[in-house]
């Protein structure tokens, strides 16, 4: 009993002799035995309830300026601008490639950065005299570090469609990756309108797992984060000092330890 408390539910007893103590130890064989078939079972129920959800939240994430980036290239087109038509064509292409294409739901944190300039320069190219983004570097030791697919670019148009769309004077939006001891944080800023209040109401719904609760968004970013990496990991949100929503990406692998790198 003590092994199997210590969750040894290998732990069988062998007795030669019939009689009261026989059938208890074969009733503990039995009990011991049906433990480990339930608990594989709900690991696994667990693990497959995860994958599906985790696919289910995946395919939530639809491309909503496809007509405005369509719209724009015709414009270009029309204008014989074919330089920066070329250019957005390429983009568009790119773009629409990366969220559509069978491929691993894990990609390099490289390949998810490459997606989202993809998407900054479709953005940037509609609203090239409002909208100023700054990026620092991914350090080169985390150019390969594997991360979920399309969670960059909901972060950024979030940004572009809630923080900044009552902003009256340029736009600003601020990119940042920060190596940790035991993984990377990535930070998100933007020169927007947010209260305290609204803040507060946000990271509330981050923690709230109601089935009910639309995930789309920054709560569907953080949902797939924390099923898949270690706890710790996930999203949390701030006032930036950029004066809007601080909006900060924590990836912590599964089996590593917890560092004492911070944003």
């Amino acid at each position: 009993f003590r092994r199997v408390e210590q969750g040894n539910l290998e732990t069988r007893i062998h007795l030669n002799n019939s009689g009261e103590f026989s059938d208890l130890s074969e009733g503990f064989n039995k009990m011991t035995s049906r433990l480990g078939q339930l608990i594989d079972k709900v690991y696994k129920q667990e693990l497959y309830a995860k994958k599906t959800e985790l696919k289910q939240l995946q395919s939530q994430i639809n491309p909503h300026f496809l007509y405005n980036s369509y719209f724009i290239l015709h414009r270009m087109i029309k204008e014989r601008d074919m330089e920066n038509a070329q250019a957005l064509s390429s983009y568009i292409g790119n773009y629409f490639q990366y969220i559509t294409r069978n491929a691993n739901q894990t990609v390099s944190l490289e390949n998810e950065w490459e997606h989202a300039r993809s998407y900054i320069n479709i953005q940037q190219m509609r609203f090239h005299k409002w909208l100023t983004i700054e990026f620092g570097d991914i350090p080169q030791e985390y150019l390969k570090f594997p991360v979920p697919r399309i969670i960059l670019q909901p972060i950024i148009e979030n940004s572009l469609e809630h923080g900044l769309k009552s902003v009256s004077e340029s736009g600003l939006i601020r990119v940042n990756f920060i190596g940790m001891d035991s993984g990377i944080s990535i930070v998100v800023e933007d020169r927007g309108n947010i209260s305290s209040e609204e803040i507060e109401a946000l990271s509330q719904k981050l923690d709230f797992t109601d089935d009910g609760l639309q995930t789309t968004g920054i709560i569907n970013v953080h949902r797939r984060i924390i099923l898949q990496y270690r706890s710790g990991s996930g999203i949390s949100l701030s006032r930036s000092e950029l004066g809007g929503l601080r909006v900060e990406l924590k990836f912590i692998p599964q089996g590593s330890e917890k560092g004492s790198g911070h944003v």
